[in-house]
């Protein structure tokens, strides 16, 4: 069971400022940058398709990081900067998500990214907001 929250993910069209804010004001540090597929933000944030976004995450494990995605080019004009989802990782991911729907939750089918970091995921919406489930390795 999850003890707290894992990360905040959000959707920038302006990177760069988000890390001068995230580095020079705040005073997190760079955690880990990776790519994202298209296929996953598809499955994950339900962008239509495209090529992948960078992602740069900000802070120190194991809770309170801030995941920074950069929207691609081609969906600046269709995809909204903005707080995307707040994350939980848990050992016990499919207990959770069978939880969740018990309780009437939607959550979706776990599903494993095909990017660099090796996660299962699954996304509730809950009041208007996007919460994931995570487990991580394969």
């Amino acid at each position: 069971m999850p003890a707290a929250s894992h990360h905040v993910a959000v959707l920038t069209d302006d990177p760069a400022e988000i890390h001068r804010f995230l580095t020079e004001v705040v005073g997190l540090a760079v955690h880990l940058e990776f790519a994202v597929p298209g296929e996953d933000l598809v499955r994950s944030a339900g962008w239509p398709p495209n090529e992948g976004a960078s992602v740069v995450m900000y802070g120190t494990p194991p809770a309170g990081i801030v995941e920074v995605i950069a929207i691609p080019e081609s969906l600046r004009e269709r995809i909204t900067p903005r707080i995307w989802l707040a994350s939980f990782a848990t050992k016990d991911l499919d207990d959770r998500v069978a939880l969740a729907r018990r309780l009437g939750f939607a959550a979706s089918d776990p599903f494993a990214t095909t990017g660099e970091v090796a996660l299962r995921a699954s996304m509730v919406e809950v009041g208007g907001i996007s919460w994931e489930l995570v487990g991580f390795g394969r």
